[in-house]
């Protein structure tokens, strides 16, 4: 229960620790799995994504955000020319891993662009 609040002051915390415990893993659970669906329904789909920082794990990926808001690690290059962090790059979704999308880039573009014309492969 937390403290300070009316609740605390005046009911009875009668939930067993461990109840509370098993409570959370299951909600948890249950947040995991809906957020590794959403993830999941973008395999296939184009986005723009802003690169901000090479990869944590490789130098050789940048990551970046799409204009969905999920993070997605992409090569560093595209066509044979570097990717440049703060270019915007159109992406395709290839695959999920745990919550972050991986992509293909298709092109550096432009916020314009992307959205004025669809970028296809």
């Amino acid at each position: 229960m937390r403290e300070n609040t009316l609740a605390s002051r005046v009911m009875e915390d009668n939930v067993p620790k461990k109840v509370k415990k098993e409570r959370l893993n299951r909600m948890a659970d249950v947040i995991n799995r809906i957020q590794f669906e959403r993830y999941r329904a973008e395999i296939g789909k184009m986005h723009l994504i802003l690169t901000e920082t090479k990869s944590k794990k490789s130098d050789i990926e940048l990551k970046g955000f799409c204009d969905n808001g999920m993070r997605c690690i992409i090569p560093n290059t595209v066509k044979g020319k570097e990717i440049q962090i703060g270019e915007y790059v159109a992406v395709k979704i290839d695959k999920v891993i745990e919550k972050t999308l991986r992509g293909t880039p298709i092109a550096i573009t432009s916020i314009g662009e992307f959205y004025k014309k669809p970028v296809t492969n």
